[in-house]
């Protein structure tokens, strides 16, 4: 049986492109990225623009939230956590890829380049079933009174 941290990290991985929700003083902003899942470390890794504000909003308030959502499927991924700057040039180069160069004129030694660190503390995860089960579902609890079978959902503790 498969652990839910097993299918959490999975999930992250498999979707690959988040919103990356921060706080910019003035509220809540979130834009999409391209996530770096590492389930040995335990981190989700971005590479981002410095020039963008973003390592700005972190260092004032680094509390993150991160949503995941593969439409097709009905998979969904929200991951809680606490992020940091790294900017060290070899950080950047490590976990650079490849699709990161049409946003840099520099590629990976581009100074304006840094690694955005995601913590996880908790993740949850909601696998649907298709749209053709979902409409089944709902029509059948109508019908019957019940609570519609939406799929797995599960919370997972990071750390």
């Amino acid at each position: 049986m498969t652990k839910p941290a097993d299918t959490f990290w999975g999930k992250v991985a498999d979707i690959g492109v988040c919103m990356l929700v921060t706080n910019n003083g003035a509220g809540l902003r979130a834009r999409p990225m391209a996530a770096i899942a590492d389930e040995v470390s335990g981190m989700i890794r971005f590479l981002a623009n410095k020039q963008d504000y973003k390592d700005n909003e972190i260092n004032n308030d680094p509390e993150v939230c991160l949503t995941f959502a593969d439409n097709s499927s009905n998979t969904f991924v929200s991951v809680t956590g606490t992020a940091r700057i790294e900017h060290r040039p070899e950080m950047v180069l490590q976990h650079w890829i490849s699709d990161a160069d049409a946003y840099f004129e520099h590629g990976a030694n581009d100074p304006d380049a840094i690694l955005i660190e995601v913590m996880p503390r908790v993740g949850e995860y909601w696998d649907g079933p298709g749209a053709m089960a979902t409409a089944f579902e709902i029509m059948r609890a109508k019908v019957t009174g019940d609570t519609p079978d939406m799929g797995e959902n599960q919370t997972v503790r990071l750390s």
